[in-house]
């Protein structure tokens, strides 16, 4: 079973911009998909899925991307360092 961490984002939040940064100082930008509001695709994922805030944590399981959890930054943070 894949396991996708994700962050969904706007590129006009400022609390977006300040997660990316926080990802990026950590060195764990690069572990995260980044998945675009803006974007048809984005938007599709973040309907299909009841996401109505940005940013927000994701985690995406199953062989096709059924299953999505939302959680913490915190707990995020905890997922991409210590795995999952």
């Amino acid at each position: 079973m894949s396991v996708i961490k994700a962050i969904v984002t706007s590129e006009t939040c400022p609390h977006c911009d300040s997660m990316r940064k926080f990802l990026e100082q950590k060195g764990l930008l690069d572990k995260v998909k980044v998945i675009k509001f803006e974007s048809p695709e984005g938007r599709e994922f973040c309907v299909k899925n009841n996401i109505t805030a940005v940013p927000e944590c994701v985690i995406i399981t199953g062989e096709h991307g059924e299953q999505v959890r939302v959680c913490s930054q915190k707990e995020f943070e905890k997922l991409l360092t210590d795995g999952c």
